[in-house]
C-alpha cells in the first residue's frame, strides 16, 4: 500500500510537470509571437517613415535600402524592442547635407512618456546638428507641457518638431485608394489664385492628416487632385487653404 501510494504521488508530480512545460513553451511561444508582432510593426513604421521623408522630398539614402521583413528580423532578433528603435533612429537621421533645411533629426521613443523634458532633451542632442526639424514617433501621446513646448520651440528657435504616433506609422495614408493626391502650391500658384478667388477659396485645417504628411503650415495652399465623378478618365482639382 505504501508503494502504492508513492506511485500515485508520483504520478501526479509527473502530470503537473507536464503542464508546467506545456505551460512554459505556450508562454515562450506567446512572447515570441507578441515580439514578432511588435519587431513587425517596427518594420512597418520605419518603412513608412522613409516614404513619409521621399514624399517630403528629403533627399537621402537609406541605408537599408528596401529591406524585406525576413532580414530585418534576422538584423534585430536578439535585440529589446527598445534597441531596436534607437537603431532605426540613428539610421534615417539625416545630416548630411549642407543646408539645415533639408536635415531631418528622426527619433522613435518607447522607454519614457513624452513631456517638455524630453522635448527639451532631444533639442539638445540637435545643437551640433545642422538641423532644425525633428520627427518624434512615440508610443505615448505628448502631455499639455510637451505641446506647449514645441509652439515655443517654433516661435523663439524656428525648431519644428513634428510629432507622430507609433500606430499612425503603421500605414501610409497617401497610398491609400481613397486619398486623393495632395501638394502644397508654390508662393506663384499661391498669388495667382487669390487674384482671382480671394477670401473665397475654401479651408483645409491644419489638423487634417493630409496636412500633417505635407508639413503644411497656416497659409500654406493645398492643391487636391481626386478623379471626376461625373467624367470618365478625368480628375477634377480643388484648392484650400491651410487655416
Amino acid at each position: 500500500m505504501r508503494f502504492k501510494g508513492e506511485y500515485i504521488k508520483i504520478k501526479k508530480l509527473k502530470k503537473n510537470l507536464t503542464k508546467i512545460a506545456i505551460y512554459s513553451v505556450n508562454y515562450l511561444r506567446s512572447k515570441m509571437n507578441h515580439f514578432e508582432d511588435e519587431l513587425y510593426k517596427c518594420f512597418e513604421s520605419r518603412s513608412n517613415i522613409v516614404k513619409l521623408l521621399n514624399y517630403r522630398n528629403y533627399k537621402f539614402t537609406d541605408p537599408k535600402g528596401d529591406i524585406e521583413f525576413d532580414e530585418f528580423k534576422n538584423i534585430y532578433n536578439d535585440n529589446e524592442i527598445v534597441d531596436v528603435k534607437k537603431s532605426m533612429s540613428d539610421d534615417l537621421t539625416i545630416i548630411n547635407n549642407e543646408n539645415e533645411s533639408e536635415n531631418c533629426f528622426i527619433q522613435w521613443i518607447s522607454d519614457t512618456k513624452l513631456n517638455a523634458d524630453k522635448i527639451n532633451e532631444l533639442v539638445l542632442q540637435i545643437s551640433d546638428v545642422n538641423t532644425k526639424t525633428i520627427i518624434i514617433i512615440s508610443d505615448y501621446k505628448p502631455t499639455p507641457n510637451a505641446i506647449d513646448a514645441v509652439k515655443l520651440l517654433k516661435i523663439v528657435d524656428n525648431i519644428k518638431i513634428d510629432i507622430w504616433d507609433f500606430n499612425q506609422t503603421q500605414i501610409f495614408a497617401p497610398e491609400h485608394e481613397y486619398v486623393p493626391k495632395h501638394r502644397i502650391c508654390t508662393n506663384l500658384e499661391k498669388t495667382k489664385l487669390f487674384n482671382v478667388y480671394g477670401d473665397d477659396i475654401p479651408k483645409i485645417n491644419l489638423n487634417d492628416i493630409m496636412v500633417k504628411y505635407l508639413a503644411a503650415v497656416k497659409g500654406n495652399l493645398i492643391e487636391i487632385i481626386r478623379p471626376s465623378e461625373t467624367v470618365k478618365n478625368k480628375s477634377d482639382c480643388t484648392y484650400r487653404i491651410v487655416v
